[in-house]
């Protein structure tokens, strides 16, 4: 008798919440380093793995800087389409078949790239990514700690991209240090012009009044992480009744510490609860998982039925945000 993980992995599958510069394979760094001459800690995969990945104990900020290191080698547009394309071969192996890749344009420009040709390689990588099975779509991250000028600028850049594949802008970065009702007017622009909203929010436990801001005055259609929810019944009824996502990351909330473990994670309140549950790996690399370990993970830990991961990867696919544009799907 097949166990759950063999279930799940032949489960077709959506990713929601999947950051491109955290999910690179460790010897396309390596690779690339060298052809460019770029300096990375280690050489070798095992132990420059060791040295980025994420690990129990550490705070956001220190995850966020660990991306200094896989950006060192994303500056060009043949390694950009490498590794978006590779990307999507790694997620066709567990049987992911729709997936959004999110990631900062302007974060790509050191070795003389314009952001209309970083997205362009972006998109050639996720459009050869297709022979593999998986249909993948752009979503743009305005960061927070850039200042919300620089968000209406990244939202300009969505608008005018769609055609390459741009389903969404995001907000992201060092959630305790930068309130996201700054960037107010960045998402009013996106919502009148009809471009989906998520937000990381409620990440960390600092700063559980984020979720609410992100719902009500970002009008966000999904929530990312969203942990800081947990005991808020009425928000909760809000965000259930309005058929917002939540895109839960087990293991990266983990390691960051907004939860103790697997089992203290509360994405059984939100299920039983009636919130729209998805679940996702974040950063494939950062976090040495998969959609897979994640669903499979938080089901032993917190004795989900295989009809509930069945809900959740129902979910995923109910809010996905290239539904509209999807080709050949029958909605």
């Amino acid at each position: 008798m097949k166990g759950i993980r063999e279930k799940i992995e032949e489960m077709e599958k959506a990713e929601l919440h999947l950051h491109l510069d955290g999910s690179l394979r460790l010897g396309t760094m390596i690779d690339i380093a060298k052809k460019q001459g770029v300096r990375l800690p280690f050489g070798d995969e095992e132990q420059l793995g060791r040295s980025i990945r994420f690990r129990r104990g550490m705070t956001l900020s220190e995850c966020i800087d660990r991306f200094k290191v896989t950006l060192s080698v994303m500056q060009w547009d043949y390694a950009l389409e490498r590794i978006a394309r590779e990307l999507c071969e790694d997620l066709s192996r567990e049987n992911v078949t729709y997936a959004e890749i999110r990631y900062c344009p302007t974060l790509h420009l050191d070795a003389g790239l314009s952001a209309e040709e970083v997205i362009e390689a972006v998109a050639r990588g996720l459009e050869a990514g297709k022979d593999t099975g998986v249909r993948a779509y752009q979503i743009f991250c305005c960061l927070s700690d850039q200042g919300p000028e620089r968000s209406v600028e990244m939202v300009k850049l969505a608008l005018k991209h769609r055609r390459l594949g741009v389903v969404a802008v995001d907000l992201a970065g060092d959630e305790p240090s930068h309130p996201p009702q700054e960037h107010k007017q960045a998402f009013d622009l996106a919502r009148r012009h009809g471009m989906k909203r998520t937000v990381h929010a409620g990440e960390v436990m600092e700063r559980p009044e984020n979720v609410e801001i992100a719902f009500r005055e970002l009008h966000a259609d999904r929530l990312g992480h969203a942990v800081a929810l947990r005991g808020n019944p009425g928000l909760m009824a809000e965000i259930r009744d309005a058929a917002v996502t939540l895109e839960l990351c087990p293991t990266s909330n983990l390691h960051t510490g907004a939860v103790d473990s697997y089992a203290d994670h509360p994405l059984r309140e939100f299920l039983e609860y009636g919130l729209r549950v998805s679940v996702s790996s974040d950063n494939r690399m950062f976090s040495n998982t998969t959609l897979t370990d994640e669903l499979t993970r938080v089901a032993l830990a917190q004795g989900l039925s295989l009809d509930d991961v069945n809900q959740i990867v129902e979910n995923s696919f109910e809010g996905r945000f290239g539904r509209s544009i999807d080709v050949g799907e029958d909605d």
